[in-house]
């Protein structure tokens, strides 16, 4: 009986099946394996040396040889094209391990005993010495994930939550631990959802993702094929707030910085010393997220760092002939705070999106890292959108 392996490729997209869908994935490999062809086709052109195994609804694309059968990819059928004519490159293929746990079937060689010549490099790797080390690792999976039952479950139900005729649901929360997808399936089905229904579509992510998901190749196939101007949004909350209310001036985090230091520096000078040069970005964000405003009781850090906002506390001095105004917010002039910012957008929301979209949906990656008045003012805009019928 002949070896059997798997690219890394084929192994994704034998685990986003069915589960009725693998039962039969799996009776085609067996089959294949043990030297049953079936329903065969030789592929051509850029595709030459693969074959196509049919049965329908599922194609699976693998490659022959005297002692091994290598699957190169496993299909379902969708919006009536198996894109067989999407390149394969071949990469580093699973091991034995990695197939069983994913229910594959296996044979007891080894991949690494078979000779199984390469015809391209692996993605990522050049004959030069130079390789794109996440590109080579993943051989070219984190760029094209293909979604689990699962994970597409979570939207799918999301999705008819936020058509629920009375009106609930509007906002809805996606939790589960690091590392299970969360970010990168919102953007592929936010891609989708703008694609296929014509939404709206925004996600709002730390700006250390957005260049990930930038690359993810169903956010860059839509915005191909879509205008500029009706693309998908994607962006940082600072740069959300300046495309949708281009009118604030909102201060750079250096400027926040550089005007903390400045407080403190006026109080350097009384009984109540505060050193400048010690203070950090991370003290800027304590400063607007628990001193000027009142943050969350229940939050973890406001345990953890006690001690630095009652030091911290000591910087909240109302403003020279303005005691509405406080002297941080001043020395900022004209620009706005983070803080200020967020309160400004939740007193005046701005418009919905112009042309007006039947849906809107706006995603936010990592919300625990936003100030609670920033979620607020999300949450002003969503509700001044829905009362103008988004």
């Amino acid at each position: 009986m002949r070896a059997i392996v798997y690219d890394p490729r084929a192994l994704s997209e034998f685990q986003a099946l069915s589960p009725a869908l693998q039962r039969k994935a799996i009776s085609v490999l067996k089959s294949l394996q043990a030297g049953h062809w079936g329903d065969c086709e030789k592929l051509h052109g850029n595709q030459d040396g693969l074959y196509r195994r049919k049965s329908p609804p599922l194609r699976i694309i693998w490659t022959p040889g005297h002692d091994a059968v290598r699957v190169r990819a496993i299909r379902r059928r969708t919006e009536g094209t198996y894109r067989d004519s999407e390149e394969l490159t071949i990469g580093p293929y699973t091991t034995n391990a990695e197939a069983q746990l994913a229910g594959l079937p296996v044979a007891d060689t080894d991949p690494e005993d078979l000779d199984l010549t390469l015809e391209q490099d692996a993605p990522g790797f050049r004959d030069d010495g130079s390789h794109e080390p996440l590109a080579f690792l993943y051989g070219g999976y984190r760029q094209h994930p293909e979604l689990t039952q699962s994970q597409r479950a979570v939207f799918e139900a999301m999705q008819q939550a936020l058509h629920d005729t009375q009106g609930r649901h509007r906002v809805v929360a996606v939790q589960s631990a690091p590392g299970t997808g969360k970010t990168f399936t919102a953007a592929v089905m936010g891609a989708e959802y703008h694609r296929q229904n014509r939404w709206w579509v925004g996600l709002i992510a730390p700006g250390e993702l957005l260049k990930d998901i930038r690359q993810l190749k169903a956010v860059q196939a839509e915005a191909d094929d879509t205008p500029e101007a009706e693309a998908m949004w994607l962006g940082t909350f600072r740069e959300f707030l300046q495309s949708r209310c281009p009118d604030l001036s909102l201060a750079t985090p250096d400027a926040e910085l550089a005007a903390l230091r400045a407080v403190a520096e006026a109080l350097h000078r009384t009984r109540h010393r505060l050193d400048p040069d010690v203070l950090t970005a991370a003290d800027v964000l304590l400063f607007q997220g628990f001193v000027l405003d009142e943050g969350s009781p229940r939050d973890v850090i406001l345990a953890q760092a006690r001690e630095r906002l009652e030091a911290l506390a000591l910087l909240k001095r109302p403003a020279p002939g303005d005691a509405r105004k406080g002297l941080f917010d001043q020395l900022l002039e004209p620009g706005l705070s983070r803080l200020a910012a967020a309160r400004a957008v939740a007193a005046a929301p701005p418009p919905p999106p112009s042309p007006r979209p039947p849906v809107a949906l706006l995603m936010v990656d990592e919300v625990q890292d936003l100030l609670i008045a920033e979620v607020q003012a999300l949450d002003a805009v969503r509700r001044h959108w829905e009362a103008q019928g988004v």
